[in-house]
């Protein structure tokens, strides 16, 4: 074994790091033949030679599709009953001599600080740690192990802990891994196989605390009989969550109940060991989630297209039911209004967090009355649930009167003398939104006519517009009452006013020629006038003096 080079140390920093990772029962692994990137293998991934009952095999764990690294922390298992680890060779790695040897381990026996709890007979351990200029490159050899051939059989070499850490980076990362084996053994007529082990898992990932979850390996088969299950003798369960190990023969799945949850970043591993007729055995593992019981349906939203509409429109309603448990549901949503039922369903096999219906519903509020109504948006509870608070959502709806238009005049009554004119204040006004450019019209004639301020009017909704009618009247327009109809068009709308207009006889006397003492009638009278004021003024003063002479 390689011991620690007597100048090179490990940071402080790093050192607990490894330590707890190596310590940790559950450590991530993804699932043997996954195919993402990184990847660690195990080179050659196929060692088959029958004539190799003694003497000395090698293999080594290379990487590929890695960011520059600079530690890592692997373990592989193998089979004790025909192999015996010897020795662990990094100085031809990625790494060289220039590292700090964190853990060493074959068989449980290795380098300080310690092998750990898993590190018993038949696995290698092996966690390095390049000096502060050593930064491994993304490709190429890891470390090599050498064995021992002491038997005739089948191992597996099933890597079951790997870690790589990149430079700056702040956690480790766990790569993909693929296994290979060593066989000197005949299956029939042939060498040895491996299994090809695999299971699905029901209900879906992440699994609940508590809820019984069934693993089916019936895809499963043997390589040496055949491509049929009934080749695999039997399955053996590894929970990963301390509990008691799982064997099974027929039929090929297990049902287990976890009780604890996982860790966030460290899923529990579950690995599956298929053994066939002749003794095979190969090793699948996958990283399983669990995670604490919820059992919880939401209302996650309410929409209404139009929330206030004219009375006789139909609405659409939509809402949104949101899985959060973690189980898979079924949920019957519920839309009414008034106590009344607009839509009911039943949405089966909602998957676990993020499953999710659209309930809709329409409303046709034909010959209902004005006003506010409210609308709701249920999701009855299940068996279990016991927070209700988000299984219900309000939304409301008004109902209004059509768009109108109002046309007034003011006054509505108007008295003008013939030959004069006079004004009425044109008043349009919408409501409910009505909008639109309004044409005013009036049914003027030759002798009484009427003319707008401002036409056409443009109308907003909510405001209203004015504009000043003048009517003006003939001075041959004979006196009496007439009406005059106003009348506003805004596209087939059309509304009217009637304002009565009474003309009286005009007081301004008309030119003529009729004269006295030959001066107009204007001028003669005016100047009567005055000498009537003059005569009577000096009469008065005389008849003053006269008195006043009397009483002297």
């Amino acid at each position: 074994m390689r011991r620690l080079p007597p100048l090179l140390t490990i940071p402080i920093f790093v050192l607990p790091l490894i330590l707890l990772l190596s310590t940790s029962p559950n450590v991530p692994v993804p699932a043997v033949h996954a195919n993402p990137v990184p990847l660690v293998s195990m080179n050659p991934a196929v060692n088959a030679n029958l004539n190799q009952t003694s003497g000395r095999i090698s293999v080594t764990v290379d990487l590929a599709n890695s960011p520059n690294i600079d530690w890592f922390s692997i373990s592989f298992s193998y089979n004790r009953s025909i192999l015996h680890g010897v020795n662990i060779n990094y100085t031809s790695g990625l790494f060289g001599n220039n590292v700090a040897v964190v853990q060493e381990c074959i068989d449980g026996v290795g380098v300080s600080p310690n092998c750990q709890a898993f590190d018993g007979l038949g696995v290698v351990t092996l966690s390095l740690f390049g000096s502060t200029s050593a930064v491994a490159p993304p490709v190429g050899q890891l470390f090599q192990t050498s064995f021992n051939v002491t038997g005739m059989g089948f191992s597996q070499f099933h890597i079951f802990r790997a870690f790589l850490h990149s430079p700056l980076a702040l956690t480790p990362i766990s790569p993909a891994v693929q296994d290979g084996y060593f066989t000197n053994n005949l299956c029939g007529q042939s060498l040895c196989k491996p299994p090809v082990v695999c299971f699905t898992v029901s209900p879906i990932i992440p699994l609940s605390t508590g809820i019984a979850s069934t693993f089916n390996a019936s895809m499963s088969q043997s390589s040496n009989s055949g491509s049929s299950s009934l080749g695999i003798a039997r399955f053996s369960w590894n929970w990963g969550d301390g509990s008691a190990n799982t064997v099974t023969t027929v039929p090929p799945w297990a049902v287990h109940t976890f009780r604890t949850p996982s860790p966030i970043s460290n899923p529990f591993i579950v690995a599956l060991t298929a053994t066939d007729t002749f003794g095979v055995s190969w090793t699948y593992a996958q990283p399983i989630q669990v995670v604490p019981l919820v059992i919880d349906l939401a209302m996650k939203s309410l929409s209404i297209d139009q929330p206030r509409v004219v009375a006789g429109t139909q609405i659409h309603i939509g809402a949104l039911i949101l899985n959060n448990s973690t189980l898979v549901e079924s949920a019957t949503g519920v839309i009414s209004v008034g106590g009344k039922s607009l839509a009911s369903e039943q949405f089966n096999n909602l998957a676990p967090l993020v499953g999710s219906a659209l309930l809709s519903a329409t409303w046709d509020t034909t010959g209902l009355g004005l006003g506010r109504y409210v609308i709701q948006a249920s999701v009855l509870p299940v068996l279990g649930e016991s927070n209700l608070s988000n299984n219900s959502m309000n939304g409301t709806i008004d109902l209004i009167p059509s768009p109108d238009l109002q046309l007034a005049a003011s006054p509505s009554s108007l008295a003008i003398e013939a030959g004069s004119e006079g004004n009425v204040t044109v008043t349009l006004s919408p409501f409910y939104g009505f909008a639109g450019t309004a044409t005013l019209a009036v049914n003027s004639t030759t002798s009484l006519a009427g003319s707008f301020s401002v036409n056409p009017l443009s109308l907003g909704a909510g405001s209203s517009v004015l504009s000043i009618l003048s009517i003006g009247a003939s001075t041959d327009l004979k006196p009496g009452s007439y009406t005059l109809l106003v009348t506003a068009h805004v596209g087939s709308v059309a509304r009217s006013v009637s304002i009565t207009v009474r003309v009286d006889v005009s007081r301004t006397f008309r030119s003529a020629s009729l004269t006295i003492l030959g001066l107009p009638p204007v001028e003669f009278w005016a100047i009567m006038g005055g000498i009537i004021t003059t005569v009577i003024f000096g009469g008065a003063l005389v008849y003053r003096r006269r008195r006043r002479t009397f009483y002297l």
